[in-house]
């Protein structure tokens, strides 16, 4: 049995798969990090692993700061759409630390 960070991220990826496949998607999945990460932490969920959806601001490849969604599990970043900012792989591994992430303390997150 996979447990830890290593069923997550193939949690991730079938979630990320499900909105790659949506005809009305980008292969980045612009403007879906809300839905992506509450479809993950809800699917953890099902499967007994607490994680919660943040909101807050993500800098992309170029320095441009995007509002932005993302799934934090223990001290680890989720991120299922960091490719609409210039980002690889497909799902996005990090740590809370990243200063590439700045949540927005004034946004409740959302823990499921």
């Amino acid at each position: 049995m996979v447990t830890g960070l290593k069923r997550i991220k193939q949690i991730a990826k079938e979630v990320r798969k499900f909105f790659e496949n949506d005809p009305a998607s980008t292969k980045q999945l612009h403007r879906l990090c809300f839905r992506a990460s509450v479809s993950l932490a809800k699917r953890l969920q099902s499967k007994g692993i607490k994680a919660k959806v943040v909101h807050g601001y993500m800098c992309d490849t170029k320095g441009w700061i995007n509002r932005h969604s993302w799934v934090v599990y223990k001290n680890k970043i989720i991120d299922l759409t960091a490719t609409q900012f210039g980002y690889k792989p497909r799902v996005f591994v990090r740590s809370v630390t990243s200063t590439l992430y700045i949540p927005d303390k004034r946004v409740r997150d959302y823990a499921f």
